[in-house]
């Protein structure tokens, strides 16, 4: 997802919804030199992570940088709980929010749902052929 605050000052993160485990990108665009944290909050609200020692925000001029979530950031930091993550980027007193998901992995419902009306279909047709007089 990515919000717009100004003109050229964004936050996002690719991809926007992860299974449980898995990375995502978090990424700061800013017009101007920017220095600062990143803090990620899970879903539960109080757990949250900053990014660890040596990758603080650290843009000169306009341009962008980008973390790797939960490998950038301190120890601890994970994507185990499903729900929706939510980050925000605090530099020099301005506040950028951005949010990705992170979903129990589901097997997709339209190919298994078709598998299972043909199924279905077959075996009250050969349950009609059987006991049909």
């Amino acid at each position: 997802m990515l919000f717009r605050c100004y003109a050229t000052n964004a936050i996002g993160v690719n991809p926007g919804i992860i299974n449980s485990g898995d990375t995502t990108t978090i990424t700061l665009t800013v017009e101007q030199g920017a220095t600062g944290k990143i803090k990620v909050t899970a879903p539960d609200g109080n757990t949250n992570w900053t990014n660890a020692v040596g990758k603080d925000i650290n843009i000169v001029g306009s341009g962008s940088q980008s973390w790797t979530f939960p490998n950038d950031f301190e120890t601890g930091a994970n994507t185990t709980n499903v729900g929706s993550y939510h980050v925000e980027a605090d530099i020099s007193g301005s506040k950028f929010y951005s949010t990705f998901k992170v979903e129990f992995f589901v097997v997709p419902d339209l190919p298994f749902g078709t598998l299972m009306a043909v199924v279905a279909c077959f075996g009250a047709f050969i349950g009609y052929k059987k006991l049909k007089p």
